[in-house]
């Protein structure tokens, strides 16, 4: 009887341990899975169907070629009620503005040209494919077939991160003010629209006018016309207004005052090497984004700034010779600037 009991003791006494032993040990914890969070996106191609599980908001990463209005298609099954009940989209990076679905339309939304975090949930489980709802033009797009603006009359574009591109025929030679209501931050660009041999035609802001929206919610820039020209008004957004709609308004300048809005004092470009340049500003310590965007307008690189620091080196290795510009978005403004690679 002893013995037992002894026994019995001694078998608690190493369960015990063993308890205590498996308390103790570090316990690891799953990596979050593909499509579980912004950092961790699933990769997709616009027009093919991915699966996606109910009531899970999954990030996509996509690439599109286009700005525009895009929606997100469910794949429905004989007997399935599974709908897209929300999509929100970030340009660029995780850090970015975010652009949301409404009540009305909540599988549609506004997104950017370049790459873009998509975040998808949905009532059931499915296939979804992405896709763009109408075709918007642009620089990018068939720029002759873009929105033709008329003097004296404003045009409200969406509230979204988004590009917005207007096409403006000079009646006559003047002196043009052209005006963006818009988010601080916002940046204004006037250009030509020129038609090459081929009858095809591209934006022009070699020799642009550019101006960024300040603290009082305005850019303005004053441009040169000659009649029957055809110019190009490009607004590209960072953040969204809090209240109201933007709006871009060109009209005849009648007071002979000229004040661009210039932002070199806020960031510095320098050659530290062949096709190297290094990016300064203060705004860098936010976590900024910087761009480096052609003169028709296409993103040709962009980079992330490590937080808190102040420099960051940008390799445009394979540009070709051309002007190009600039521009540093951070979380309280955005600077550009124009540099010309040789």
């Amino acid at each position: 009887m002893r013995r037992s009991l002894l026994t019995i003791a001694a078998a608690c006494m190493w369960f015990a341990g063993t308890n205590v032993m498996a308390m103790g040990a570090p316990v690891e914890v799953a990596a979050a899975a593909e499509g579980d969070d912004c950092s961790n996106p699933i990769a997709v191609n616009q027009g093919m169907y991915t699966p996606i599980k109910a009531n899970h908001p999954t990030w996509f990463k996509i690439n599109l070629v286009y700005p525009g209005l895009y929606s997100v298609r469910q794949f429905t099954a004989t007997g399935s009620s599974a709908t897209v009940t929300s999509v929100k989209v970030k340009s660029g990076d995780c850090n970015a503005v975010e652009n949301e679905s409404n009540l009305l339309m909540p599988d549609q939304v506004y997104a950017k040209s370049g790459e873009n975090l998509f975040c998808v949930t949905c009532s059931g489980d499915t296939q979804i494919m992405f896709q763009m709802s109408s075709p918007v033009a642009s620089c990018q797009n068939h720029p002759e077939r873009m929105t033709v603006l008329s003097e004296n009359t404003g045009v409200t574009y969406p509230n979204a991160v988004y590009e917005n591109y207007w096409r403006f025929i000079a009646p006559e030679t003047a002196t043009y003010l052209v005006t963006n209501k818009a988010p601080q931050g916002t940046i204004l660009q006037v250009g030509t629209l020129e038609e090459d041999d081929n009858a095809k035609f591209a934006c022009n802001f070699e020799d642009a006018q550019m101006a960024e929206v300040g603290e009082n919610g305005e850019g303005k820039v004053y441009v040169e016309m000659k009649e029957g020209q055809t110019y190009v008004i490009s607004s590209e957004t960072f953040a969204k207004m809090s209240t109201g709609m933007p709006s871009v308004q060109i009209s005849k300048d009648a007071t002979g005052v000229r004040s661009v809005s210039e932002t070199y004092s806020d960031m510095k470009v320098s050659k530290v090497a062949e096709r190297e340049y290094r990016v300064s500003s203060y705004l860098l310590g936010e976590g900024a984004g910087i761009y480096v965007y052609d003169m028709s307008g296409r993103v040709i690189n962009s980079i992330k700034a490590q937080p808190a620091s102040d420099a960051a080196i940008v390799n445009l290795s394979g540009v070709p010779a051309g002007t190009y510009m600039f521009l540093v978005v951070g979380r309280s403004k955005s600077a550009s600037t124009k540099v010309i690679v040789e």
